[in-house]
């Protein structure tokens, strides 16, 4: 006798289905997953930032061609985490809708036959009646369905039986499909979502074009061309901050004016924080705000070559912003390194004692030289590289001020204080379904750990005994109280001990 075995196609492929399917598969893979997206958060992404994986591949061009070959500067797009992320989804659709479907039979389905042996039930009693068998279990179950009880009765075999506590299938039910659509929503939003983030002057506009972002990321399945055409212009920014001693110049109105175009019409809209912009399928939250201090700069020919408000980022609570101006000009370029204080104290080291434009300096130190544009080399635009340059004088301004550069280089005018925004673009298709099956999981999960779910069963033996028996598939007490309330619906019964 052999003692090999051999297995049809449709033998094999079932047998590899029930492991792919199994909740132990799905762990595993689960663990998997996050082992691999670990490269995702130490290398960097293709589609976060092109500019350090070209430095990655120049600085390690052997192992850097190996790495992009195998995909790990693009790890969330590459075809072992997207093969791993599908055999996943498989995994767990496969364990659980099979489970859903055994939870919604057991929402439709009967009380189940009294047990042979009441004997090996939680909880069980006896008790003695002279009065047919037929009154008893009428009074029974019409008793128990006031009581919300399901219950079926058999004069065949000569018991009742009846169950409480359904909702908690119908909870663990709800529970599985909202895991699958959890799952199913976290896939849309990968593959269709972007977000970006844009900063934007009083009194200009920006398109959603990557240009105008600062930072930008799509999903797999999003492309530059799948940006919706909307042009927003900030018309006005009001910002108020509290003046009393307490909580003082913490935040109280942001308000941001916009003019938001699109390809069917134009419209005025008022963007607050947390009521962002709806447009086009995508959302635009106001998530930060600043200085933009105005600033006109005249050569030696009295000829003007800037004339802008330029963007400082915050450094503290109450607004001390930094920032650059970068003139070039050859080995003739100007720079100048930019400090705003809004409310400006120079009773020691210049700081700004409230948020608010109440006493606005602009304090500039200006430098000489190649500001190293022409390098090819990315630069921030908010810091000022001053090692190969020679400085030429510091000053305070106030609106209206104008600084007369030493050596005949010309003028600094402190125009004025703009404002400027910080937009957070975003469109993510899967979120909203997802915070929806979400709360049905939380509410499913509740509904089947709290509901109690028990059954309990009368029925008639020789010589006018009946047993009565009940089972709970937790251990949470009550039983006794639902042995107690059959006992009391048997009207015309004697207990017996």
């Amino acid at each position: 006798m052999s003692d090999t075995f051999s297995l049809t196609p449709v033998e094999l492929a079932r047998f590899f289905w029930r492991q792919l399917t199994s909740m132990r598969t799905a762990l595993i893979l689960l663990l998997l997953l996050v082992i691999m997206s670990i490269p995702g958060s130490v290398l960097p992404q293709q589609n976060t930032d092109a500019f350090g994986v070209s430095q990655w591949i120049e600085n390690s061009p052997e192992l850097g061609s190996i790495l992009l070959a195998l995909g790990f500067f693009n790890v969330f797009s590459s075809f072992w985490f997207s093969g791993t992320y599908l055999l996943l989804l498989i995994s767990l659709v496969g364990c659980i809708v099979p489970r859903s479907f055994q939870h919604y039979r057991a929402t439709r389905s009967q009380p189940p036959a009294a047990p042979a042996n009441f004997e090996r039930l939680t909880m069980h009693d006896s008790i003695e009646s002279i009065a047919p068998y037929t009154e008893i279990f009428n009074d029974v179950a019409v008793g128990l369905k006031k009581k919300n009880w399901r219950v079926r009765t058999d004069l065949t075999n000569k018991y009742v039986a009846a169950e409480k506590g359904y909702l908690r299938e119908v909870g663990n039910l709800a529970f599985h499909l909202a895991v699958v659509g959890i799952i199913l929503s976290v896939g849309i939003g990968v593959l269709f979502s972007y977000r970006g983030q844009m900063l934007v002057r009083e009194g200009t506009a920006v398109a959603s074009t990557p240009t105008q972002f600062t930072s930008l990321t799509f999903g797999t399945a999003v492309s530059v061309a799948d940006l919706p055409a909307v042009t927003v212009k900030l018309n006005k920014f009001t910002a108020e901050f509290e003046r009393g001693e307490v909580q003082r110049g913490a935040a109280r109105v942001f308000i941001a004016d916009v003019t938001v175009q699109t390809l069917t019409e134009t419209k005025d809209v008022v963007i607050e924080v947390n009521k962002p912009l709806l447009v086009e399928g995508s959302k635009w939250f106001l998530v930060g705000h600043g200085y933009a201090p105005r600033v006109q700069v005249k050569n030696q020919l009295g000829e003007v070559i800037f004339s802008d408000s330029v963007i400082m980022l915050p450094r503290d609570g109450n607004f001390s912003s930094e920032g650059a101006i970068k003139l070039p000009n050859g080995e003739n370029g100007l720079g100048f390194i930019t400090a705003f204080l809004p409310t400006a104290d120079f009773t020691g080291q210049p700081i700004s004692i409230f948020p608010s434009p109440d006493n606005p300096v602009l304090l500039l130190s200006a430098w000489q030289g190649d500001l190293g544009l022409d390098s090819g080399v990315p630069q921030n635009v908010f810091s000022l590289d001053v090692s190969e340059l020679d400085r030429i004088g510091i000053v305070s301004l106030r609106p209206g001020d104008v600084w007369q550069l030493p050596k005949n280089l010309g003028s600094v005018e402190f125009i004025g204080v703009e404002r400027f925004v910080t937009f957070d673009v975003a469109s993510s298709p899967g979120a909203a379904p997802a915070l929806g099956f979400s709360i049905l999981a939380i509410i499913g999960l509740i509904v089947g750990l709290y509901v109690r779910s028990r059954r309990i069963w009368i029925k008639q033996l020789p010589d006018g005994i009946y047993q009565i028996g009940a089972l709970s598939r937790s251990d949470q007490p009550g039983l006794d109280n639902d042995v107690a309330l059959v006992k009391a619906l048997c009207s015309a019964a004697k207990e017996t001990n």
